[in-house]
This record gives structure tokens, C-alpha cells and sequence, in this order.
């Protein structure tokens, strides 16, 4: 209506309008905020107000660290796990590296072993094979038998009689290293003697087994068979030293490795020489 009489020309309808126009109240926001009360929020908003994109991306990217000093800690000790592993792979990969290295130089050396003689079975073997005055040389068979290898304990089993003096060959066993054990020779009474170290040697070879690598007998009888089958089960390797001719063919193939003894390994008694 009072935009109508705004449009009339006469003075009498167009007067009235304008009054009236001036008393309506000026229009107001429903929300009841103000240009002033509102500014401050659009002044704060910077996609409303026109600010900085670079600010808020870098509010973005800010890593979450700077809120959560817990997830710091935790971040920073797995990072230190992380470089001790590393240092730790590092030595055992120069472990393994230095053990191949020692393996290839020379790993023979490394290996422990026991050597166990049957003196009386060597003494006839040699008789028998080289004549009455063969004897055997017992310290090259201890250095045929040990080689480069670690020598932990060598046994020599003797049997003795009251006729002969062996006082001597005891001695001179004894200072290559043996450990001599001794057993007299018993009589029956049908007048035939008995004298083995059977027994008593394998039970010395079973007590050494997990103390060395390698077993050395220097015997060719053949009851051993079952013993050095034993022995391997046990964990060692198994060496057989004797002469050919006066050894049982069980004892050549159950060893591990078979040493054939010659003359290499007897006392030159040719006294021209």
C-alpha cells in the first residue's frame, strides 16, 4: 500500500506515504547478532574473511607429536631398537664371518680328541706282520693319530707279568703323554692266561665321548664293533689305527676312518743303521 501511494502524483496521496515510510523501524537480523557481535567470528574464520590458505595447511601438516608427547617417547625408543638391532645383526654377521674364516684356515685344529691303545694288541700285530723284533714307535702313532688336532686325553692299557720288566716302556710311555693303566696277566688253573683291557676301554671311550670330537683306538680286535657303533651314536667320530693283516673286517668298515699301520710307524731296529 504505501509503495502505491508513493507511486500517486498527487501531493495529498503522496505526502501521507512519505510520513508513514518514516515510521516503520529500521530492519533488524532474526538472529539477533549484530554487525559488531558478528564481526569477530568472520574475523576468525579464514576461508570467510579472505585469509592465508598457507596458515591452515601448515596447522594441518603440524605432526601429531606436538599434541602427544607419549607418541614421541614411544617413536623415539623404537627408532633406538631399531639402530641396536642393527648394530647387533652387524656382529653377528662378523661372528659368523670370523668362524667360517677359522673353519677354512684350519678347523681340523679345533677338534678335540682322545686317543685309546691297546699295547698288547699292537706288540703281536707287529710281531707278527715285521718279525720278533718289530715294535711299534707309540710316539709317532700318537702323532699319526692326533695330527693337527687337539689331543684332550691318550690312554695306554698294558698287561703285565711278573717274568718281564716293563718298568722302562712304562716310563718312556709315560713321557709322551700317556696315561698308562696297568693289569696283571692271570694265570688259570688248566696253566692258559687271560689279560684283556676289553672292558675297562670301553668304558673310558663312553665316559670321553661327549668331551671330544673324535675317538681314536688303536686296536684291531675285532669286539669293538659294537662299541664303536655305539660311540657314533654317542656323537663322535670314530678312527681305527691297526695293522691290516691282524685286523677283524667288521672293525675296518664300522670306523668312521680306517688308518692302516706300517712300517712308517715302527722303531728301526737294525742296528747297521
Amino acid at each position: 500500500m504505501t509503495f502505491a501511494m508513493l507511486l500517486d502524483e498527487r501531493e495529498a496521496v503522496y505526502a501521507p506515504a512519505i510520513e508513514r515510510l518514516n515510521r516503520i523501524p529500521a530492519f533488524q537480523p532474526r538472529s539477533g547478532v549484530s554487525e559488531e557481535t558478528a564481526s569477530p567470528y568472520l574475523r576468525d574464520e579464514p576461508a570467510l574473511n579472505g585469509g592465508p590458505e598457507d596458515d591452515r595447511r601448515m596447522e594441518d601438516a603440524r605432526p601429531m607429536e606436538d599434541a602427544d608427547p607419549a607418541l614421541i617417547e614411544a617413536r623415539r625408543y623404537g627408532a633406538d631398537l631399531e639402530k641396536r638391532n642393527r648394530v647387533l645383526e652387524d656382529r653377528v654377521r662378523e661372528m659368523q664371518r670370523r668362524i667360517e674364516r677359522i673353519s677354512e684356515e684350519g678347523g681340523a685344529e679345533s677338534e678335540r680328541v682322545a686317543l685309546f691303545i691297546d699295547v698288547q694288541n699292537m706288540w703281536y700285530a707287529a710281531r707278527q706282520q715285521h718279525g720278533i723284533a718289530a715294535r711299534v714307535d707309540f710316539e709317532k702313532l700318537m702323532q699319526a693319530a692326533v695330527n693337527d688336532r687337539r689331543l684332550i686325553r691318550a690312554y695306554a692299557y698294558v698287561i703285565q707279568t711278573p717274568e718281564v720288566d716293563q718298568s722302562g716302556f712304562v716310563t718312556m710311555l709315560e713321557q709322551f703323554s700317556y696315561e698308562v693303566k696297568r693289569k696283571d696277566l692271570r694265570r688259570r688253573s688248566d696253566g692258559s692266561a687271560k689279560g684283556d683291557w676289553d672292558m675297562e676301554m670301553a668304558i673310558d671311550m663312553i665316559r670321553m665321548a661327549e668331551k671330544v670330537d673324535v675317538v681314536i683306538l688303536a686296536s684291531g680286535d675285532g669286539d669293538f664293533v659294537s662299541l664303536i657303533q655305539l660311540l657314533k651314536e654317542l656323537g663322535p667320530r670314530v678312527e681305527v689305527f691297526s695293522f691290516p693283516h691282524n685286523t677283524a673286517r667288521d672293525l675296518m668298515e664300522t670306523a668312521d676312518h680306517y688308518h692302516p699301520i706300517d712300517a712308517s710307524l715302527l722303531i728301526d731296529m737294525d742296528p747297521a743303521r
